[in-house]
Order: structure tokens, then C-alpha cells, then sequence
């Protein structure tokens, strides 16, 4: 099945480089849940909550059926704690993206937390 996938993604080589634009990724639906499916195993979907993301977007490009259930809908939505300031969202987001570069580049592994709430909209 690699030999196979691998095959497929030759033919669509924009999708071996960093991807900025969501329509490359919605062009290709099935390749991608082929290469989602080495990470995130296709059979477990009931039972684990997992999804794929861009980086900084919490819509995910591929979501376990659990993690729908979870954590969308018209009642649920994910939201960062009411109590944390906009300024610190924002300081958040760029620590993270540091984070990113630090492991990636530097091979450093510094531990990361930003706490999240799972919202019941009513």
C-alpha cells in the first residue's frame, strides 16, 4: 500500500512541499486520508480522538469520527480559557510558533502548555 500512495504523490508533487493553501489539500481528499492514514490509524476512529491540523487552525483537515463528535457542532466549539487576555493569545501563538522552530531546526524538545476549555454552547 506505501509502494502505492507513494506512486500517487509523485503525480501531485505540490503536496510534498509546505502547504499554505487549504484547496490543495481539498483537491486531493482521497490521497490525503491515504497519507493521513500512516498517522492516524482509519480503524480507530471510534474509539481514539485524533485529527489533523494546520498549524495555528483549529479546523482540522482530517478528524476522527470521535473527534467530531467531540468537538463539533452547532452547540460545541473549542475556545482557549475565558480568563486569558487577548494579548496573551496572541504571546501564545508566537511561543508556539518558537516551539515549532526550536524542535524542527534545533532539535530541542522544551515542553509547551496552553490550557484549553471544551465549551457546551447552549
Amino acid at each position: 500500500m506505501a509502494k502505492e500512495v507513494l506512486l500517487k504523490l509523485k503525480q501531485v508533487p505540490a503536496l510534498t512541499k509546505v502547504i499554505t493553501d487549504l484547496s490543495l489539500i481539498q483537491a486531493h481528499p482521497e490521497l490525503v486520508n491515504q497519507l493521513i492514514a500512516f498517522l492516524i490509524n482509519p480503524l480507530s476512529g471510534d474509539t481514539d480522538i485524533s485529527a489533523a491540523h494546520m498549524p495555528f487552525n483549529f479546523d482540522p483537515i482530517y478528524a476522527t469520527s470521535l473527534h467530531q463528535e467531540t468537538f463539533s457542532g452547532a452547540q460545541k466549539e473549542m475556545d482557549i480559557a475565558m480568563d486569558i487576555s487577548e494579548n496573551k493569545i496572541l504571546i501564545s501563538k508566537l511561543y508556539q510558533s518558537f516551539i515549532i522552530i526550536l524542535r524542527k531546526e534545533y532539535g530541542l524538545d522544551i515542553p509547551f502548555e496552553m490550557p484549553f476549555v471544551n465549551c457546551n454552547l447552549h
